[in-house]
């Protein structure tokens, strides 16, 4: 079946359906972003109370330990780079969101039909666009979890060394 001269509502009747697509695909990157942010910052929370406790554990278990020893100095290298790099994590990229403005501009003379595939394709471009963002910020956590992994395995290195 030819779809040569068909009216566009014709070649694509299933765009009023799609439509139904846009405002939830931009609430899911919303959401995917709050919950990388929310780990991101549960990580750096984590890892100041933990960064905060092992002095006071080390001291408590360890008789003269040493807070010149290279695990211990390591171990706070590791938290000031895992509290930097969260704030740069967190504070990179943004959502792109459809722009009412140039709605109003430019696309309010359009038809129904016209205007929902319109709104189709930003929505598709931001999706997109928002899907790297965040996917970025993904790979950049668990990163960031490794990194206070590390952390952890310095400050575990550095109570069971003996002092010399």
């Amino acid at each position: 079946m030819s779809n040569e001269g068909s009216s566009p509502e014709e070649k694509w009747p299933g765009v009023p359906f799609a439509y139904d697509f846009v405002l939830p695909s931009y609430e899911w990157m919303l959401t995917r972003l709050e919950a990388i942010d929310g780990r991101i910052q549960g990580i750096q929370t984590f890892a100041a109370t933990f960064t905060l406790g092992m002095p006071l554990i080390g001291k408590s278990v360890i008789e003269g330990i040493r807070f010149t020893s290279p695990w211990f100095l390591l171990a706070l290298a590791t938290f000031a780079l895992i509290v930097v790099w969260s704030v740069a994590i967190r504070s990179y990229g943004h959502l792109h969101l459809v722009n009412p403005a140039i709605i109003y501009e430019d696309k309010l003379h359009y038809s129904e039909w016209q205007f929902k595939r319109s709104l189709l394709h930003w929505a598709g471009e931001h999706f997109t666009k928002n899907t790297k963002v965040i996917n970025r910020k993904g790979h950049a956590g668990n990163w960031l979890s490794g990194l206070f992994l590390l952390e952890v395995a310095l400050f575990l290195i550095w109570i069971v060394t003996p002092t010399n």
